[in-house]
């Protein structure tokens, strides 16, 4: 047993299943080991759109940091986060940026990978909520190197980005954030079966110049319910040496 997410990861091996309580987390996480963490939610019954939910493991950032904030930041192939509320309003901190519904944000994202080499993360049952840019992203970094074998599935990604930065900062440009799920720099997965609800865009790719480096399968954006202020799909700059999206149902 272990007072925080972080310690159990940090004394975790790979491979090993981390299951998180109910309960109100204030953390900073890094992912650096192929573990699974699995929220009270996990189950497929407790899917965030269709289904019921049992008392929740709410995860807020431990830092006020709007512009940049990152909940949870993946450092490792393998794994996989299940079953949590991500909320990026921490009622603790004050950053006075709120969202198109006056929650007040501290974070940017939910969960995260700016590595390179990372494959195989699976997001699924969680609730993501109250961050300015974008609720899922992956983004390899600074190579720009294809990974795959990402699931981002069965996700409420709701209430993000705002309009409403009192002190508008024109290299972030915070103010027109905002969306779903972020693929960028050859980020190859599948983006499926989840709801978004006052996002400002849905899935963005971007920055697509190798092929994929994995199955098929994870080509695919697919049985996506969006309520967007600005856009759903956003396909960006992918150029032919890349492997295509397919855009369905």
């Amino acid at each position: 047993y272990y007072a925080t997410i972080q310690a159990a990861i940090n004394a975790a091996d790979a491979g090993e299943v981390i299951t998180v309580c109910a309960g109100t987390y204030a953390e900073d996480i890094i992912v650096n080991e192929s573990v699974t963490l699995l929220g009270p939610n996990s189950g497929v019954l407790n899917n965030p759109c269709t289904g019921s939910r049992n008392p929740e493991a709410i995860v807020v950032p431990a830092t006020n940091a709007v512009g940049s904030g990152e909940i949870f930041h993946v450092a490792a192939s393998g794994v996989t986060i299940s079953g949590f509320t991500i909320d990026g309003d921490n009622a603790t901190l004050t950053s006075n940026v709120t969202n198109t519904l006056g929650s007040d944000m501290n974070a940017a994202e939910g969960i995260t990978v700016y590595e390179t080499g990372v494959n195989n993360l699976t997001a699924t049952n969680n609730i993501i909520q109250n961050v300015s840019y974008f609720g899922v992203t992956l983004y390899d970094y600074p190579a720009g190197l294809p990974s795959s074998g990402h699931v981002i599935s069965n996700n409420k990604i709701q209430n993000l980005g705002t309009y409403n930065d009192p002190q508008p900062n024109p290299s972030l440009n915070i103010n027109f954030w905002g969306g779903g799920v972020l693929l960028y720099n050859n980020q190859y997965a599948a983006v499926t079966d989840n709801c978004m609800e006052n996002v400002r865009l849905g899935v963005q790719t971007g920055n697509f110049s190798q092929a994929n480096p994995g199955a098929p399968t994870y080509q695919v954006i697919s049985g996506n319910t969006m309520t967007v202020r600005k856009r759903g799909i956003f396909h960006n700059l992918a150029y032919n040496t890349a492997s295509g999206y397919t855009l369905s149902n």
